[in-house]
């Protein structure tokens, strides 16, 4: 057992809820930076009529994400609460 430890390694399960963030095309790419530079990758990325980004958010994070993406947008962006999960985290 302690070989196939060794070799994944442990990680811890952490909760996240994945917010939604809708934008238009004119800000996307620049929210998208702004994500990428405070070290949060995002999920999916949808193109549309506008653009749809899920971010996986920490439970503890979410408030002060929220607060965040509303200044990086000017307050522009919708965000959208879905899922409840759980990421692993390397310890």
């Amino acid at each position: 057992m302690s070989q196939a430890v060794d070799a994944v390694g442990l990680v811890e399960l952490r909760p996240v809820v994945t917010v939604t963030v809708a934008v238009d095309h004119a800000l996307a790419g620049r929210f998208l930076g702004d994500l990428h530079g405070r070290g949060t990758q995002p999920g999916a990325v949808r193109y549309g009529a506008g653009v749809e980004v899920d971010v996986a958010v920490p439970v503890p994070d979410l408030p002060g994400f929220e607060a965040w993406a509303a200044e990086a947008t000017a307050g522009r962006a919708v965000l959208r609460r879905g899922a409840a999960g759980f990421v692993e985290v390397p310890v």
